[in-house]
């Protein structure tokens, strides 16, 4: 979604979070710092995810009323908003501090916590936020432009280890066999960055020297007891990694901290958290994740890269993903450049031969376009400006826009005013604009001597592009290297001098220019102008077929070939070429007919192999297919016909089920859903679009009202199509349930020396006697309690 103004700008998180294991369930505090960037701000608007429960929420400090206690403030909780009612009209560049008390299970669909067991008994609570996930574990203001300060105190089991951000301040163990750990960032932190991972972790740590040679800053590996010697030798490179990134992008940011590797239950490979990556470590003992590779040099320099582009200069939009990926995707780059393998990494990267949509706002964020055509862009950038200055542009980049956030345009501007040059057009074709160029050139001895090239752009489904060409020329005499300048026109002739007979001429031998290049005597294959590299067939009922027919055409000079081909998916996705395949003269055009046979419900996803004559990409083209099998035409909603909460829930506390829903039907659905039965409510989205085969989640909250069963109904009414109810059931155990008044105790303001006394009351409203043990308070306060244990009574 598009960014809104900033009405505020967040300057400090304080996290108290403690996290129960048995229960997998977080409760803390969370207090937000705040300077107000418009006049007459009335409402804090924050990020909260529904299965979230704010218990209270009062006004710490009003920066301009410091004197004042603290005070409740009234606020609304609906949906993923949290909307705080302030006490006043606040002023552009007033400050006040916000406190909210929260708890819940902090999960939902891969976002915020993890809980999981590793192996027969280790436990494991991780986070995980980019891009909107940060809301579904603390109250916040989950955009990347809002960066802040963090410091974080975590209670869990002494006998875990807890990592995070920044530095370690302090650890204490607590007499209940918790221990609680504070971290601390010295540098902001946008929301999606911050990370808290705990388990049974054994720390190793190296030294990494900065560029002067004499700061030792710490890099640490965290990993489990089964896996720590594997773990250390699998990134033992990780401090000179470092150092090969400070040499291109200057000093690590944060040098005042550390960097660590932190092993994690997460569906990704890698997450760049600030300060502390985290990366896949399998399920236990027998699946390490990305231990179990061959090396993780790659993954380990792209993931540290990201401290500098994406954590140190973050993304002020969404929309400028691209500025994180495709610049640690670059350092893959700079790494197989070191490594002597540039060449084969880059033709590892471009296998498909298409990269689909724009790097800026691209509707796929996590594509390969914004990751490989990203590093790619970024290394065309390096060959038009040079190393040196595109790294100079860098550093003053970071120098202006480190530790905020920037835009592409912002990006735009520093390129320019170092180059001192206009590249407008180069953002134009290759960051907005899609395609690659599609090269036929030729060439022939001219008198000179000299090298006449004939260069045409023959791509159908890209404008015309402008770019250096680098040509190579062979002579008796040896190796030329020349330049040409190819404006952006259709063909154009080149008559470049030599210093011998030429005898070989190839285009841009060093592969800076992200394009395909045939010699015009080639056979070469063209999909036309509507290819972007993925056929989407219509919705398909299971049984049936689907076939699209792609318009192909031979734009080279000889026959073209297409011998066979190979699915990923074979049964489900094919391509009818017949028993001899598919012949094309130069210039004729054919049809190739992909078809499409589902045999059940859902989405499906595959690659056609097209084996060829064309030499681009090794005689191989792919073809990305995808399609939805449904059970019948129009809508169709399905979903689960009975819920049942397996697990008693105690009285006054909730739980939650996802329940999915899938359109199995030809036409897109949209879904309102209605609850009705004591205990039941919808805590998330009431309506939601479903695409045909696709499916969507619902959550439903169940908070029995009292002891016993209870029985509910999920109502889901698609527009146009038939309604789908679902059974509820669930039961209401007997707990105890404490509550304290007033949940905040405010004293005023009290002289040294004096004393003020507040009473709280603290009572049992569940359905169970509950036993109140002991009373602890921390700071500057006592507390005065009866003679304990006590029991209270339901």
């Amino acid at each position: 979604p598009a960014a809104t103004p900033l009405l505020f700008d967040v300057t400090r998180y304080d996290l108290d979070l403690r996290f129960d294991f048995e229960r997998q369930r977080v409760a803390g505090v969370v207090t937000v710092s705040a300077r107000v960037l418009e006049d007459g701000l009335r409402e804090l608007d924050l990020d909260a995810d529904a299965g979230l429960r704010i218990g209270a929420v009062w006004l710490e400090r009003d920066g301009s009323f410091p004197e004042d206690p603290p005070r409740a403030l009234g606020f609304h909780h609906a949906e993923d908003r949290l909307t705080v009612l302030l006490d006043r009209h606040y002023g552009i560049g007033e400050t006040l501090r916000v406190a909210i008390a929260y708890a819940g299970r902090a999960s939902r669909l891969g976002d915020g916590v993890t809980w999981a067991t590793l192996g027969e008994s280790t436990p494991s609570a991780t986070t995980m936020a980019e891009p909107f996930g940060a809301r579904v574990w603390v109250p916040c203001h989950d955009r990347p432009d809002d960066k802040a300060l963090w410091t974080l105190r975590v209670t869990a089991p002494a006998e875990l280890e807890v990592g995070s951000n920044g530095v370690r301040v302090d650890r204490r163990d607590n007499p209940d066999g918790t221990a609680t750990t504070m971290w601390a960032s010295r540098y902001p932190i946008a929301t999606y960055l911050v990370v808290i991972d705990i388990s049974d972790y054994r720390v190793a740590e190296d030294l990494y020297r900065g560029l002067d040679g004499t700061a030792a800053m710490p890099v640490q590996t965290w990993a489990y007891p089964w896996n720590e010697t594997r773990a250390r030798t699998m990134f033992a490179s990780t401090s000179s990694l470092l150092g090969l990134l400070a040499a291109h992008f200057g000093e690590y940011p944060f040098l005042d901290e550390k960097y660590g590797n932190c092993l994690a239950p997460i569906g990704a490979s890698g997450m760049e958290h600030q300060t502390l990556t985290s990366v896949a470590g399998g399920d236990g003992p027998g699946d390490n994740g990305v231990l179990d590779w061959r090396s993780v040099r790659y993954l380990d320099v792209h993931e540290a890269a990201h401290q500098w582009w994406g954590d140190w200069v973050s993304p002020a939009s969404w929309k400028d993903l691209w500025l994180n990926e495709s610049f640690a995707s670059y350092a893959e780059l700079l790494l197989a450049e070191a490594d002597g393998r540039l060449q084969s990494y880059m033709a590892f990267d471009d296998w498909r031969g298409w990269f689909r949509g724009p790097l800026y706002d691209n509707p796929e964020p996590f594509s390969a376009t914004i990751y490989s055509k990203g590093a790619r862009v970024l290394r065309m950038l390096e060959r038009l400006m040079g190393r040196e200055r595109l790294e100079r542009a860098l550093g003053r980049w970071r120098e202006r826009f480190g530790g905020g956030s920037a835009t592409t345009a912002d990006l735009e501007e520093v390129l320019e005013a170092t180059w001192g040059s206009d590249l407008s057009w180069f953002f134009e074709q290759w960051v907005y604009g899609t395609g690659r160029p599609h090269l036929r050139w030729s060439w022939k001895r001219a008198v000179g001597p000299a090298v006449r090239l004939e260069l045409e752009q023959v791509q159908t489904n890209a404008g015309l592009f402008r770019f250096p060409l680098d040509v190579e020329v062979r002579t008796a005499a040896g190796r030329e290297l020349h330049s040409v300048e190819v404006e952006a026109v259709r063909s154009r002739t080149f008559e470049i001098p030599v210093d011998g007979e030429p005898e070989e001429v190839r285009l841009d031998p060093d592969h800076w220019l992200l394009a395909e290049q045939h010699p015009a005597s080639a056979p070469d294959l063209d999909f036309g102008p509507a290819f972007d590299g993925e056929i989407v067939f219509p919705p398909v009922v299971t049984g049936g077929a689907a076939t699209v027919r792609v318009p192909v055409t031979n734009l080279g000079g000889s026959v073209l070939e297409i011998l066979g081909s190979d699915s990923t998916e074979e049964g489900t996705f094919g391509v009818d070429l017949g028993p001899d395949g598919l012949a094309l003269d130069p210039g004729a055009s054919g049809e190739l007919a992909f078809r499409f046979t589902p045999s059940e419900v859902g989405v499906a996803h595959g690659w056609i192999e097209l084996d060829t004559n064309d030499p681009a990409g090794g005689g191989v083209a792919w073809v990305e297919l995808r399609g939805a099998g449904v059970t019948s035409e129009g809508v169709a909603v399905r979903a689960t016909g009975r819920v049942r909460w397996t697990e008693p829930v105690a009285v006054g506390s909730a739980a939650e089920r996802l329940i999915t829903i899938t359109n199995a039907g030809t036409e897109p659905a949209r879904v309102t859903a209605r609850i009705e039965g004591a205990g039941f409510s919808l805590p998330g989205a009431t309506s939601m679009d479903v695409a045909p085969g696709e499916a969507a989640p619902v959550l439903v909250r169940f908070a029995p009202p009292g002891e016993g069963s209870f029985e509910g109904r999920l109502h889901l009414e698609p527009a146009g199509g038939a309604p789908v109810t679902v059974a509820l059931l669930g039961y209401g155990a007997a707990a105890p349930r404490l509550a304290v008044e007033p949940g905040v105790v405010l004293f005023g303001i009290v002289a040294p020396g004096e004393e003020r006394r507040r009473v709280v009351r603290v009572t049992n409203r569940g359905q169970a006697p509950m036993t109140v043990s002991a009373v602890s308070v921390e700071g500057h306060f006592s507390v005065a309690a009866p003679r304990l244990p006590r029991t209270l009574g339901a």
